[in-house]
């Protein structure tokens, strides 16, 4: 592999080929000619020595490798929006209030940890947090912008989608003492008493995915994420949580190889693109989810 500094060129061409799925759409999207941004896809190519697209009748096809670089793309852009956001207010802090709109664990396990940097950097920046597990309406100005876990529907809507945030079995270590640790998907069925939600049905779902029974010793279902995912920390079941978030919370993974994702969307009203403080939280929280910040 070439280790010369890399070109952003390069990897904007990558990026745009990528989300448009088409030379001619990318092209157009960049304000480039096709054969230019053919050269630059090649150039990218030789320099990391890895063919990141298959040529054929029907267009530009992704590879393997395209595909696992794409979020790291994706984080760069993201990354490049807030660099020119600062340079852009001219490396003051951002001041005034910013209201979101996120799911009850979002709000409170994931937010305060992703904006503490940035609202240290910007001290006169004020946050408005709707943590509610309802859909906000950001066309009648309930919030500036939101992270929400289903697309959005709107069409005056600006939404980015982000890799799902993984979902996985946890127990904690009292929990663990008291009970063992199940070896197999009969025993955990069978075996262990549960930590569910009460309507959306995603622990069901993640069993339905490995062609499993769904346990039927559920012990504490609520509604209130943060009720379930206490009764977790307190030993009194297993319960499905959002990996990082987990992990924080020092519990421990039950089963690991089990897996189901969350999907993620980042939302804001067209409207608000031209708001420095909204775009720059966006901005924000776009880089924490392909990043991996969480």
């Amino acid at each position: 592999m070439n280790t010369r500094p890399h070109d952003w060129t390069l990897i904007a061409a990558f990026l745009a080929v990528m989300r448009t799925g088409s030379l001619s759409a990318a092209a157009r999207a960049l304000a480039l000619t096709q054969p230019t941004l053919r050269s630059r896809i090649s150039e990218l190519e030789t320099l990391t020595g890895t063919p990141l697209f298959v040529r054929g009748p029907t267009g530009l096809t992704p590879t393997a490798a395209a595909r696992s670089l794409l979020p790291d793309a994706e984080a760069m852009d993201a990354a490049g929006h807030v660099f020119y956001r600062r340079a852009a207010t001219g490396g003051h802090p951002l001041a005034g209030v910013i209201r979101i709109a996120a799911s009850e664990v979002t709000g409170t396990e994931v937010l305060p940890f992703v904006l503490a940097p940035f609202l240290r950097d910007n001290p006169s920046l004020r946050i408005e947090l709707d943590a509610s597990n309802g859909v906000t309406d950001l066309l009648r100005c309930e919030a500036d912008l939101a992270v929400r876990h289903s697309p959005p529907q709107q069409g005056a809507l600006v939404a980015r989608q982000m890799p799902p945030v993984p979902l996985g079995f946890y127990a904690s270590d009292a929990y663990l003492a008291h009970h063992g640790s199940p070896q197999d998907w009969a025993e955990l069925a069978a075996a262990h008493p549960f930590v569910s939600d009460d309507r959306r049905g995603w622990m069901e779902a993640g069993f339905a995915q490995y062609q499993a029974t769904p346990p039927d010793s559920t012990v504490w279902k609520t509604d209130f994420d943060l009720s379930g995912i206490a009764a977790v920390r307190a030993g009194i079941g297993i319960g499905l949580i959002q990996v990082p978030v987990a992990q924080r919370l020092g519990l421990t993974r039950v089963l690991p190889s089990f897996s189901t994702p969350l999907p993620v969307w980042i939302v804001m009203h067209g409207d608000m693109r031209g708001n420095p403080r909204v775009r720059a939280v966006f901005d924000v929280l776009v880089a924490a989810y392909l990043g991996g910040l969480l």
